[in-house]
């Protein structure tokens, strides 16, 4: 029998009530489960980085403690592997000490798009390409679920900013949709079949995700097929009942019990029988998954876990520049070590995806292994990581005379835990002052710097011209320190490419003119154009282009082949070419197939990535890559026709290791009845780009792309206040003044260092009503302070004892 239908065997006995009491989080972490029936409690834990476990089982709050763990790089630095196998050891890993510590599910990873550098949760997701966004979230996938431990893929869907990220709804296009912001959970959900899906904050066309049927009924399951789980993030659902009737199935955290409520709801036909007898039905199979574990050989213990993350730091960590072959350094002799990341790493983000490490080593404590005292690498801190750490005058005075004693300056810089972090977005893409000043100081004195950069996304670097190497190592985990040791020293070749663009300004980015919002709308003007995408078609100078990463050899292009040279409606195209390593070292080369059409009537992309292969070579191999495209390679979604489709044209297909650097290009004959799409009048400035940036772009042009009006956000009136309403929304009448009093006060005393308090204070004013049982009140309450804010003293009274969704 299969799990599936043991899980329908097991429902079919159970209550209405019984049934209800599954559809809803057991307090933060768990899922109900029923011993006496045959499945058990499911324990669900973040995150994206590794296992983030509270102390106690008893303890909901992680803030007060979690359980040490490896913590292992960071998804920006993860994707610039471009090896799924890679993910999937790194999510083996994770899963081994899920399964130490009695976690059912892990919730990663999220392959939301980088559509914007200033998204302060960046370094959680992959990339700003679906197809190497969704191929690494399914790697991590199997890797964890091959050993009977589930993942939740978050966040669904176009989650892709933290301003307001409890209420913006998300403006997009059907085609920019289903081409960029969907790829990425289509291809893991069809290659991998997570187990469960969370569900975003934000809405989309108005619909907040939780009660979107569209997108979690009709897309999700009806067209990809999806047999697990949906759950809420945590707090996003903003009426249970709505939720549950669109395709939710389990309403997290849950604090309450609404059981005999549901199932009120479901005998009034509010909400079907059906619908809560498939949900609870879907629980039960996911317990019952759940009690299959593989579990680690005895021989993985925690060391190979830290291998684990060092591997998989070197092996993605990015060379961006390397004047005359500086780097390596063997031994970093003639060096000084300049930067206080050297001593005091950045080697994670802020948020749900922090992790206590069991194991930190800095870049220091590596260099001065197996060194005697007295004979360290000489080190200064330079600058300051908080208004703590002592005179910036000083310490950049004792940075510049280190550096003018020695041959070669190792300068580690990058930006401060207080810059990027859940919640939040970064204000611009500056590296902090200080550290720019530094560098300066350091180059009058010593020519010879390398540039070590810890950060989640990209920043301006108006010293790339002067620095003689450029090493990114992103957040690199607990290991970051003997990872980029070793990379700087050549005891590992980088192999890493950059899974985003890294732009010389922000003024440069697409999306910059109306990111992150407009009246509580998140406008996606730029539409498919993200990324590499706009700055090739506007033919737009880039700092670093997508997928660009050098090494310590040289690799060379050859032998394309591809057959047939025509393509019809039933057919694929062969393409087969070689790649070489024509240098003096082992390394690994990352061979890219984008494609493009020419003199297409559709709106597109000068090309797109189609596929990917990460090969290490010897000095002298070489390899041959053979790949496969079919129709779905050539196609475009069609918003008219609701479906994809292949132009008749042209096609180029081009080979290199950057979205700009393809030596290698073929041509392809695509015959098909489908003739394209052409709106060249209505959408002028979409077919010729502006080199300058889309501030051009009009509402009327995005409306006609759209194929709607863009539908305005009404405000909030006073006295008409909703449970979706804000604390800010409220902050004018007299219980919201009391809210923000009494949040301050605990913010105050919470909150370490102090420079979080502003971020943390501007989260808590944009936290809508709803979600005060985060805050360790009953829903009710909630409804209370909406009547407050109302001026309804009275109905508060009552809705405070009674009232339910």
């Amino acid at each position: 029998m299969s799990i599936n239908e043991e899980a329908k065997e097991i429902v079919a006995k159970m209550s209405v009530k019984e049934k209800a009491a599954l559809v809803y989080g057991d307090g933060t972490w768990k899922l109900h489960g029923n011993h006496k029936k045959g499945f058990e409690v499911v324990t669900v834990n973040d995150g994206p980085c590794g296992l983030r476990k509270p102390y106690s089982d008893k303890a909901d709050d992680v803030s007060i403690g979690a359980i040490p763990a490896t913590c292992f790089p960071a998804p920006c630095l993860m994707a610039c592997s471009w090896d799924p196998s890679l993910e999937e050891k790194v999510g083996q890993a994770v899963a081994y000490e899920c399964i130490a510590n009695k976690t059912d599910v892990i919730l990663a990873p999220g392959v939301n798009i980088k559509r914007n550098p200033l998204c302060g949760r960046n370094f959680e997701y992959l990339s700003e390409d679906p197809l190497l966004a969704g191929k690494m979230g399914a790697g991590y996938i199997r890797g964890v679920q091959n050993q009977g431990v589930g993942v939740s893929l978050k966040h669904f869907a176009l989650n892709n900013q933290e301003t307001h990220r409890f209420t913006y709804s998300a403006v997009c296009d059907a085609r920019a949709m289903r081409e960029i912001y969907l790829k990425p959970f289509e291809i893991a959900v069809k290659e991998s079949s997570p187990w469960t899906v969370m569900c975003s904050y934000n809405r989309i066309g108005g619909v907040y995700s939780a009660d979107n049927r569209w997108l979690l009924t009709d897309v999700l399951r009806k067209e990809w097929g999806f047999d697990g789980v949906v759950v809420s993030d945590w707090g996003a659902t903003t009426n249970p009942i709505v939720s549950h009737a669109s395709g939710l199935d389990v309403q997290m955290p849950c604090y309450e019990k609404y059981a005999k409520h549901i199932a009120k709801n479901v005998k009034k036909g509010k909400l079907s029988a059906t619908a809560i007898t498939e949900e609870a039905e879907r629980v039960v199979a996911l317990s019952l998954k759940c009690q299959h574990k593989i579990g680690p050989t005895s021989a993985f213990n925690e060391g190979m876990a830290f291998e684990v993350a060092k591997e998989a730091a070197e092996k993605s960590v990015v060379l961006l520049k390397n004047d005359d072959d500086f780097l390596p350094i063997a031994g970093l002799k003639d060096c000084c070590v300049i930067g206080a990341f050297a001593k005091t790493p950045r080697y994670q983000g802020a948020g749900s995806s922090r992790v206590n490490p069991l194991k930190i080593v800095d870049f220091l404590t590596s260099a001065n292994a197996g060194r005697s005292s007295g004979n360290e690498v000489p080190y200064a801190k330079g600058y300051r990581l908080n208004e703590k750490d002592g005179d910036p005058k000083v310490l950049k005075l004792e940075a510049v005379d280190l550096a003018h004693s020695h041959k070669k300056v190792i300068l580690f810089l990058g930006l401060p835990d207080e810059y990027e972090a859940e919640g939040f977005d970064r204000l611009n893409m500056l590296l902090p002052l200080e550290q720019v000043e530094l560098f300066d100081a350091l180059y009058r004195v010593n020519q010879n710097i390398v540039v070590v950069l810890s950060c989640g996304a990209p920043v301006e670097l108006p010293f790339a011209s002067k620095a003689k190497a450029i090493l990114l190592g992103y957040l690199a985990g607990e290991a970051s320190g003997p990872a980029l040791f070793d990379t700087l020293t050549g005891a590992n070749n980088p192999s890493g490419k950059l899974a985003e663009t890294w732009p010389l300004h922000y003024n440069d980015v697409p999306s910059q003119a109306f990111y992150p919002l407009s009246d509580n709308n998140s406008l996606y003007k730029e539409s498919i154009f993200v990324g590499y995408r706009y700055y090739e078609k506007a033919n737009r100078t880039v700092l670093y282009p997508f997928g660009y990463g050098l090494s310590y050899t040289k690799f060379a292009f050859s032998s394309l082949k591809v057959t047939p040279s025509s393509l019809n409606e039933k057919g694929s195209v062969s393409v087969s070419f070689k790649v070489s390593n024509i240098g003096t070292k082992e390394g690994s080369e990352v061979a890219q197939i984008y494609v493009g059409q020419k003199n297409s009537k559709t709106l597109k992309a000068l090309r797109e990535l189609k596929y990917f292969e990460k090969v290490n070579l010897k000095p002298g191999q070489s390899k041959v890559i053979k790949a496969v495209l079919t129709l779905q390679d050539f196609s475009n979604y069609d918003d008219t026709l609701e479906r994809y489709e292949a132009e008749e044209g042209t096609y180029l297909i081009e080979v290199g290791d950057s979205s700009v650097d393809l030596p290698l290009n073929a041509e392809v004959d695509v015959k098909s009845p489908y003739k394209g799409l052409d709106r060249r009048a209505q959408l002028s400035t979409y077919y010729n780009l502006p080199s300058k940036g889309l501030l051009l772009i009009g509402d009327e042009e995005f409306e006609r792309l759209l194929g709607h009006p863009i539908s305005t956000d009404i405000p909030a009136k006073p006295h008409h206040y909703c449970l979706n309403n804000t604390i800010k929304d409220i902050s004018n009448t007299w219980i919201g003044k009391k809210i923000i009093v009494e949040l301050k006060k605990r913010m105050i005393k919470d909150s370490d260092p102090k420079q979080y308090q502003d971020q943390i204070m501007d989260m808590l004013m944009d936290t809508p009503i709803r979600m005060v049982s985060m805050m360790g009140l009953p829903s009710k309450y909630g409804m209370a302070i909406v009547d407050l804010a109302n001026r309804r003293p009275i109905k508060a009274v009552f809705d405070a004892m009674f009232w339910h969704y």
